[in-house]
């Protein structure tokens, strides 16, 4: 998996500097459960807390959430 996420960061240009995070976000719960990995290891927590900041007062005003559905899906498309 390291492989992968160096050229994840190599494809983006852009190299993070908490390896752990990113892992953990690479890894999604049905993954983590073929694997026998830790729960806490995928990236449910993660996806709690962005759906959480995307909650806050102001964010989907700011923005309008179908525009922020758009961003998101362009930037998926760009890192795969």
């Amino acid at each position: 998996m390291n492989r992968d996420l160096k050229e994840l960061e190599k494809k983006i240009d852009y190299l993070f500097s908490k390896k752990k995070l990113l892992r953990q976000a690479m890894i999604h719960s049905s993954f983590a459960n073929e694997h026998h990995i830790d729960k806490p290891d995928c990236n449910e927590r993660l996806e709690f807390l962005g759906d959480a900041v995307f909650a806050l007062p102001g964010t989907v005003q700011a923005a309008g959430y179908g525009d922020l559905v758009i961003i998101n899906g362009q930037l998926m498309v760009r890192i795969v």
